[in-house]
Order: structure tokens, then sequence, then C-alpha cells
């Protein structure tokens, strides 16, 4: 006897896709996840298909049977749900996550087909996760489901550890929608797709650019910053999102003549920045610090630029008219096109999938625009520096002094290459501040 068990949450609005919701918001969705489950429920199938539920279940067609998940955690409740399977006489199980748009019969039917000559059936996902599971019972083992923290992206790795020395077999790669980009990226890949269809009218009406701005006691510049930027801009189809540190409550929302969406994060520019992304809805993303103005136009420039491109930054200028400081800029550019290696005053953009699949920037003190470029490049990703300048202020300089300054940043800048770590590095930068005052 064979059987199939649906393994789901009632779609309940803010309680499902979370990470999705962040962007798209909690009715959107909910949308979306309800419109998965439709089409799940609506396969076509030669086994008994069951649904394994939480919460209510009024969810579910009167046709399909049904039995609540139980246990502590979502590996116990996968884990009895087989064990009730197998307890009503079926032999052989498979169990089915439901945001896989892609499942269909002939790959359940594969499944099943596996386990008439393998003990197990697991079928991976592209971020490191699986939708699919299936046994013999003769095979079964609870193992599979201890010891995993499923909200990583090794937990394919690790049950294919727990699956040994069980004879298993792997099934189809396939998408799971769990975020934007997720949503974003299979709707390009799968331009006919009864998913893409529906998701579309929801994709149009979100910004082509999510301009990110962490903040730390720089309010002033931080308003200015945002109204030059929408100002500057050929087109509306922007956002901007500024990140204030959860030490201190976020700038008034009514000193911004734009609409602007607020966040919080940890204090530090990388958890910052990250976090900024988490919630941005654009295609593209640009990062700019509160002290730095964008050129005329910046939008479509960034936008023509990714065109051929994966991520880019404009020249560095600095505001002011010392020779030196004009010096300091001119040394800064020829750097970042000699090296590839771009600093944030310059104003970093990426195709949002792009900056996904870097995994942001890296959670370090200091650097982390040098070392996210670093991978970018590792990666093989291709970098646009545009001609256009990104004017930052000289306030840092005429406040420490010129040279002192300079000469700071590029001794630090200089033992980063060299492999001295961040940490120290901070340290050292946090020492050298409190010196000059």
């Amino acid at each position: 006897m064979r059987a199939v068990i649906y393994f789901c949450k009632a779609p309940q609005k803010g309680k499902v896709k979370t990470r999705l919701a962040r962007t798209l918001g909690d009715e959107k969705a909910l949308d979306i996840y309800a419109f998965l489950l439709h089409r799940l429920f609506a396969l076509p199938l030669h086994v008994k298909a069951f649904v394994a539920y939480r919460g209510n279940e009024d969810f579910i067609p009167p046709s399909l049977p049904r039995f609540p998940q139980e246990g502590e955690g979502l590996g116990a409740r996968m884990r009895n749900a087989f064990l009730h399977l197998f307890a009503q006489g079926f032999t052989k199980v498979v169990l089915l996550g439901a945001d896989i748009p892609r499942i269909d019969t002939h790959l359940l039917e594969d499944a099943f087909t596996a386990l008439d000559s393998h003990d197990a059936v697991l079928s991976p996902t592209k971020d490191g996760g699986y939708y699919l599971i299936g046994f013999n019972q003769k095979s079964f083992t609870c193992k599979a489901f201890e010891g995993i923290t499923y909200s990583n992206p090794d937990v394919f790795a690790l049950t294919c550890k727990a699956l040994v020395p069980l004879h298993v077999k792997q099934g189809a790669m396939l998408e799971d929608i769990d975020t934007l980009g997720d949503l974003r990226g299979f709707c390009a890949d799968f331009p006919t797709h009864e998913l893409t269809k529906f998701a579309k009218p929801i994709l149009e009406k979100l910004p082509c650019i999510s301009l990110i701005m962490p903040v730390f006691h720089e309010d002033e510049s931080a308003v200015d910053a945002i109204f030059h930027a929408f100002t500057n801009a050929k087109n509306s189809d922007i956002e901007a999102i500024v990140v204030d540190t959860s030490e201190r409550t976020c700038i008034d929302a009514l000193v911004f003549k734009n609409p602007v969406r607020f966040h919080t994060a940890l204090k530090g520019r990388a958890s910052q920045l990250n976090a900024g992304f988490s919630v941005a809805r654009g295609e593209i993303v640009l990062f700019l610090h509160a002290d730095t103005l964008l050129p005329k136009n910046w939008d479509t420039l960034v936008q023509n630029a990714l065109h051929v491109s994966d991520a880019g930054a404009f020249e560095l200028s600095i505001a002011s008219p010392s020779r030196w400081l004009r010096c300091v800029a001119w040394a800064t550019n020829r750097r970042a096109r000699f090296f590839g290696t771009p600093y944030g005053d310059q104003a970093h953009f990426f195709k949002a999938s792009v900056f996904e699949h870097l995994g942001g920037y890296p959670a370090q003190p200091l650097m982390e625009d040098v070392a996210i470029m670093k991978t970018l490049k590792d990666k093989g990703f291709r970098l646009a520096l545009l001609k256009e300048c990104a004017a930052t202020s000289p306030r840092r300089w005429h406040k420490e002094g010129l040279f002192y300054t300079t000469l700071r940043n590029r001794i630090l800048s200089t033992l980063y290459a060299l492999g001295v770590s961040p940490e120290r590095l901070a340290r050292w930068y946090r020492a050298l501040r409190y010196g000059k005052k």
C-alpha cells in the first residue's frame, strides 16, 4: 500500500511564508501560499493522499483525508506523520512540502518507483533543504529527523548523513519559494508556469530599485541624502529604506518629503545593510551612505549598467575645493579600478539576486565593503565602475585632519590587504580616533 503526505500549515495571514511576507506583506505572501496549496491538492494521483496539517483544517478539500501534525519541532512532526501511516498498514510513504511549484504527478510516481529498489528517497531544494522524503516501512529510521536545525542550508546534507547506511535515491532538485528572490527567480526561469502567471501582477507593482541607507546619529545628513536621491532620479519607481540601530528610535518619518520605510538592526554597518536588504522589494539594491549624494539620473545609470553587469559602483568625489581631497578621490578611484574593490562611499549597487547569492555583507566591523567586492570577483560576477560620481561629504577629513585621516585610512586598508583581521583593525581604528580626540 502506498500513500503520500501533504505536509502543510493552514493558510493564515501572518503565519505562513513569513520570509516572503517581509517584502510582499502578509496578504500577498498568503495569496502565494494559498495558490501553491490549491495546486498541490489538485494533482491527479494514483496513490492515497493525506494532509498532515498544522492549525485549523478548514482549508483542506473534503475529499482528502487528514490528520493533525503532532510533536515538538518540525523533525518530530514529520517523523510522527510517517509513523501514523505506517501504523495504518501503508508500506511505502512519501512526505511532500507545500511550497514546491514544479512538483507534479510524474515526480511523485518517480519517488514511489525509487522505493521499489531503494530503502529511501530524498529530493533536494536549491537552498540546501529538501522538499520530499520517502521510506519503505521496513527501512524507516527516526534518525533522519533528529538533531537537525531545519532553517539552515545544510539540512539536505545532514539528512543524507543520518540515512547512512540505507540505500537512498536522490530525486530531482527543485525550487521552493521562501523569499522574494526565490519568487522572482522562479518567474524568470519558468515564464509560462501557472505560478508565474499568478505572481506577475504582484511583482509588477513592486519598486524597481531599493535604496538602503544605514544611519547612526545622522538625522540631518540622511534626510538630505534621501531627498537628493529622489530629486535626482529620473523615474519614481524607487523605495528608500532607512536602517537605524536598535539602540535608538528611528528618524521621524515626518521629516522626509518622500515615502520612506524604516527598519532597525543591531549596531554595525554590515548588520544594518543586510537588515535593509531583508525587507527590500526592488530587483536592484543600492546601498547609500548618509553623507553621500548620488549623481543626476542615477537610477537610469544603475539600470543600464546592470543590463550587462551584476553589480557596480560610482566614481568617488569629495565635496570640497581642497586639492588634497581631490587627490584622495583620484587615488581612490584609480585603486578601485585596478583592484575591482570600490568602497562603500561609492554607492555599491547589485542585482538583488546576486546580492542574495553573495550572502550579504560579511559580519565584520570594518572593511565589509572591500570584502564583499572580493567575494563578488571570486565568484565570477561582473562589476561595473561608472564614470559618474557619488559625492561624499568632507566632514570626517575636516573634523579629524586632512593628512591624519587619509594616512590612517591607508594604513588600515593596507593592513587589511596583508591579512590583519577586521576585529583587530576595528580596535586600532577606535583607539586612533579616541587618541585624536
